[in-house]
């Protein structure tokens, strides 16, 4: 396992204090959403449990096939991968790393993805999952600001809110539409 370097030493850290059932971490650096894949596949690489949260790869409601091919392109300096939110669907996650994410020492958000009534249904789906501290969901305009509002009505889990590059202005649309935690920014 290679070590990675996390503070250990933080006051525990309340990311949505007015939520019953609250999200707190222990380290303010998280995993981001496809950094750890659904949860474990770095299980053995790197130390998961020094982070304050792990994040899942994008899971809709039913299985994505994803972007079609070429999906990875060398640039100068590094490659650029579009996966298209490639993913089993939410009953096939919650068969392969539901124990995972019921023993996780670090509390495990789920990234959600899919269409408007798909994200709704998987919020219900994903409340009371045990292990699952969070949901995490893109909003790429104002317009989608009623689905946030619409998955914010159906779940007491945190909501984090993954801005788009260049979206600083939605943040406080965000909040008033019911998101809990911000992240600033989903990658360009």
């Amino acid at each position: 396992c290679l070590p990675v370097y996390l503070p250990t030493c933080l006051p525990m850290i309340e990311l949505a204090p007015h939520r019953k059932q609250g999200l707190t971490i222990a380290s303010p650096i998280l995993a981001a959403s496809g950094a750890v894949g659904f949860g474990y596949e770095a299980n053995g690489l790197i130390a998961l449990e020094r982070f304050g949260a792990l994040v899942t790869s994008p899971i809709s409601l039913r299985p994505r096939r994803g972007a079609r091919q070429p999906r990875l392109i060398e640039l100068r300096g590094g490659v650029l991968l579009r996966h298209g939110d490639q993913n089993v669907g939410w009953q096939r996650a919650l068969e392969r790393f539901g124990g995972a994410w019921a023993r996780s020492k670090a509390p495990v958000i789920v990234h959600i993805a899919g269409h408007v009534s798909e994200m709704v249904e998987l919020a219900k789906r994903i409340e009371g999952t045990a292990g699952v501290s969070g949901i995490e969901m893109d909003l790429e305009s104002e317009e989608e600001l009623g689905l946030l509002d619409a998955v914010r009505a159906d779940t007491e889990l945190p909501l984090i809110a993954r801005l788009p590059h260049g979206g600083a202005g939605l943040a406080r649309f965000a909040v008033e539409a019911g998101a809990d935690v911000l992240v600033c920014i989903a990658p360009p």
